[in-house]
């Protein structure tokens, strides 16, 4: 009887197995493939960009770059919950102004974000694409649940032992139990197969991210505007200081790029950052 109950326990834990398998290759397949499609469709608007002087017409094309973006960035998710992380891009330090206006430029309704503090707190060139990663999937959960008319509050700070960002929303904050389940998917490596049958994966994003790269993120009911609060305390080893700018009569250095996942980069975090007024927009490469 013995025998039997741990050949049965060997081949449930073997199905288990394959299921997992077969998901995940099959979310990889699909964001490879979106994250082609969008690099493609952002390479040709960068073309076109060049060629327009109509503002209307390039009004046009900055939302279809922005809607590029956007399938930029759930194909990224897709990827990291599939265990490949991005290719680095940045190799100066990044301020975490500049790393929250990237990631503000990756969401939907980027317009509706408030950004405080930031510009003298630099994170080191490895960290920064991890971040501006959370951040969005961050302020795209803050924006989804809360009134459109209303804004996202971020206000970046040091601490004693790092920086912290907080993410406030005018929402009507999350019941215990959706907060026990968001916290769950913070901190508890989640495959694809235990998300459910409707994923949420950005909250499950930003705990790979967080146990990839040492920093933390917490959720409260403690919104100052009624709502729910994130915080993401990053730690001072993930922080650098600045690196001075060249002079002008110096022709830069390049500096040699680190080995990296088989990812396709974002574009870097000052092509992404929105224009005061109007959509994001990425310099013509």
């Amino acid at each position: 009887d013995s025998v039997v109950v741990a050949l049965g326990s060997d081949t449930a834990v073997h199905r288990e197995r394959t299921l997992r398998d077969s998901v995940q290759a099959a979310f990889e397949s699909v964001a490879r493939t979106m994250h082609v499609m969008a690099t493609v469709q952002q390479q040709v608007l960068d073309e076109v960009e060049r060629s327009i002087e109509d503002p209307l017409l390039m009004a046009n094309v900055m939302k279809a770059d922005h809607a590029a973006s956007q399938m930029t960035r759930k194909a990224q998710t897709l990827l990291v919950m599939c265990g490949i992380w991005p290719a680095r891009r940045e190799t100066r330090p990044v301020s975490l102004y500049d790393c929250v206006r990237g990631a503000q430029s990756r969401i939907v309704e980027f317009g509706r974000i408030e950004v405080h503090g930031g510009q003298t707190l630099y994170a080191v060139p490895p960290a920064a694409e991890g971040l501006m990663h959370s951040i969005a999937e961050l302020l795209e959960n803050a924006t989804v649940f809360s009134p459109s008319s209303s804004p996202v509050v971020v206000s970046v700070r040091e601490v004693g032992s790092g920086a912290v960002i907080e993410i406030d929303d005018a929402g009507l904050g999350m019941p215990p139990d959706v907060m026990h389940q968001a916290l769950g998917h913070l901190r508890d490596d989640l495959d694809l197969t235990r998300l459910g049958a409707v994923p949420r994966l950005g909250l499950a994003c930003v705990g790979r991210w967080s146990r990839e790269l040492g920093f933390n993120v917490e959720l409260s009911g403690s919104s100052a505007y009624g709502g729910t609060r994130a915080v993401m305390f990053v730690p001072f080893r993930l922080l650098t200081d600045p690196l001075p700018r060249p002079a002008a009569h110096r022709r830069p250095s390049i500096e040699p790029a680190e080995h990296a996942a088989p990812a396709v980069p974002p574009a870097a975090v000052r092509d992404d950052a929105p224009e005061p007024a109007g959509l994001p927009r990425r310099r013509s490469r």
